[in-house]
């Protein structure tokens, strides 16, 4: 098939190989896995997609527009959506009618910031199906959108798939005993099962006798199209390797299942492909710009599974595992007071920029009140959303376990940016600029405290290393830190825009902490035991632990039985606070207005 080119303001966004995740730094990727429509719905007449042709669209508030194109099962196809102005929802469906999955690139609905909301969309789509297939856009917003939509790509499933060999490590007890019914002829246990999945849900969970502390995690798929493969999307293992992770078909069924065994108390997410082409992301060719695109674009939810977890990247399936420890902060409870959240605006001629800043105050917050602790938490947009953080506060303050105290969340401004200040070009400036400039600005308007042994700087991923880094270099601010799978293998000052390689000093906190004296800081870490494989956070994680107890350091290290993800996040911000304030004043040691 024929690949057109694309426009270069498309090229800037359609670029690859790359992950998922980093496409949304360009802009945001629609990953779609479709399967079907119903014909003579719509609020307007369908137009036709034809490859390398580009349609233009004008919606207001509540009109539709439809665009249809034929696939045949296993197909590729890309369209790019050019948000001319406003921007767009995207709803696709397949030839048998129900709604696959619905797309929002709204910046509240989103939880995206507003500038990362792309001028192009790409949308995806593997068909699981021969038929009619039919893209819907829709305003995102209140305001009108203008748009173009181009067919820009289309693969055939023998042009972009090589079909692997399965590899099957372990078995569950049940598919063993559904293997030897069907085997022995009884067809009908074939319904059963699947009548006993469709009340338990998936994954298939069984205890291990020989060993409680793991369990067989069975993933199921029921094949309806006669597929050539299925595949676990999950973590970052898949990527490396996914003929490790695909499926095996049960003979004489419509069953494709792939056995794990996982620690008992595992929560993660996950994704399914159907029809995979079980290419790791090592092996892109480089000259294919949309080969990642087209990897990523048969990701889907599981639907033998009605656990969903939605973050900035997508949509993926939840597994929670019988031991998975409880989060038992993050609802709202009746009756608990709730604290107020003040939006600011805060600009700083150093760093050049402008961001958003969320400010929690507790309940009963008073001028006039001994001052405050303070907590100063990175990703502004992720902790009020995929991490309820005043939800956890207002619950820890209510049940006494924290004394009553001010957090300040700040914004990335976009992805670029979290970048070269967390731990590239502006590494340096960003962590002076959050601890004088911003501190500065937050003492001028909030009744905080100066004391450092009361102030925690905190954040995930780079931005756990930048909460490091900032009390590294400013413990007469930051007396405490509470790193999330931090990037512990990062060096300030190296990768994006430094002109320096990653990794020829890894680990440079630890090797600090290893040779300056002691500084007065506390530190709250952990890692998930699927980080094995993302950068070496787990490992270096606990080199970490284990050069700041040799050298005296206060420390509470812990692991989780996940990945590198808010979904676990969300549960354990909670321990970290618990842990450095339990040295604070109670409130009722404090003063009182």
């Amino acid at each position: 098939m024929r690949v057109p080119s694309l426009t270069s303001r498309q090229q800037k966004y359609a670029r690859g190989p790359m992950c998922s995740a980093a496409r949304m730094t360009c802009g945001c990727v629609i990953t779609c896995l479709l399967a079907a429509w119903a014909h003579g719905q719509g609020t307007a007449v369908p137009r036709a997609l034809r490859l390398d042709h580009t349609i233009k669209g004008d919606l207001s508030r509540g009109q539709t527009e439809s665009f249809t194109v034929h696939l045949e099962a296993g197909d590729y196809l890309q369209c790019v959506i050019d948000q001319i102005a406003g921007h767009t929802d995207a709803t696709v469906y397949g030839p048998a009618g129900d709604k696959v999955k619905f797309i929002s690139n709204d910046p509240v609905s989103s939880g995206r910031p507003l500038v990362e909301q792309a001028e192009l969309e790409l949308v995806d789509v593997i068909a699981l199906s021969p038929g009619e297939y039919r893209i819907e856009t829709r305003p995102a917003g209140e305001a009108p959108v203008r748009y173009t939509i181009t067919y820009s790509e289309h693969k055939t499933m023998a042009e972009r798939t090589r079909l692997g060999p399965v590899f099957r490590p372990l078995h569950s007890v049940k598919i063993d005993a559904l293997r030897r019914e069907l085997q022995g002829g009884n067809a009908s246990a074939l319904a059963a099962f699947w009548t006993e999945i469709d009340r338990t849900g998936s994954p298939l969970i069984e205890p291990i006798a020989a060993d409680p502390q793991h369990c067989l995690v069975t993933v199921l798929w029921r094949d309806k199209t006669g597929l050539k493969n299925v595949a676990l999307r999950w973590e970052s293992y898949a990527n490396s390797d996914p003929e490790q992770y695909a499926f095996e078909h049960l003979a004489q069924s419509d069953v494709w299942y792939l056995t794990l065994r996982l620690p008992r108390g595992a929560r993660f997410v996950y994704q399914l492909s159907a029809d995979d082409d079980l290419v790791p992301y090592s092996r892109f060719d480089i000259a294919d710009n949309n080969a990642a695109v087209r990897h990523d674009a048969s990701a889907m939810l599981d639907p033998l599974n009605p656990k969903k977890w939605i973050q900035h990247n997508g949509e993926f399936s939840l597994a929670e595992l019988p031991g998975a420890p409880p989060q038992p902060w993050v609802e709202k409870r009746p009756g608990i007071p709730e604290g107020r959240i003040e939006k600011r605006q805060f600009k700083n001629d150093r760093l050049g920029n402008e961001r958003e800043i969320a400010i929690y105050t507790p309940p009963g917050y008073s001028a006039h009140h001994s001052p405050y602790p303070l907590m100063v938490l990175f990703d502004e947009k992720q902790y009020l959303t995929m991490v309820p953080t005043p939800t956890i506060l207002d619950n820890l303050i209510a049940a006494q376990k924290i004394p009553p105290l001010v957090a300040v969340l700040v914004d990335a401004v976009d992805r670029d940016t979290r970048r070269t200040e967390t731990m590239g070009a502006n590494a340096d400036a960003y962590a002076d600029v959050m601890s004088t400039d911003l501190i500065a600005w937050i003492l001028a308007s909030y009744n905080v405290t100066r004391d450092p042994a009361q102030t925690i700087a905190a954040g995930s991923s780079a931005n756990g290393f930048a909460s490091m880094y900032m009390a590294w270099r400013h413990p007469d601010v930051f007396g405490n830190v509470l790193c999330q799978s931090g990037a512990l293998f990062w060096e300030p000052g190296t990768g994006p825009g430094t002109g320096v390689p990653l990794g020829e000093h890894p680990e440079w906190l630890a090797r600090q902490v290893a040779q300056s004296p002691q500084k007065a800081i506390r530190f709250f870490v952990e890692a998930g035991l699927f980080e094995d494989s993302r950068e070496g956070i787990l490992d270096t994680s606990r080199h970490f632990r284990d050069v700041a107890l040799a050298r005296g350091y206060e420390i509470h290290y812990q692991e989780f039985a996940g990945g590198h993800n808010y979904i676990n996040w969300r549960g354990s911000l909670a321990d970290g606070l618990i842990y450095l304030a339990s040295p604070w004043p109670s409130n009722s040691k404090r003063g009182k207005p």
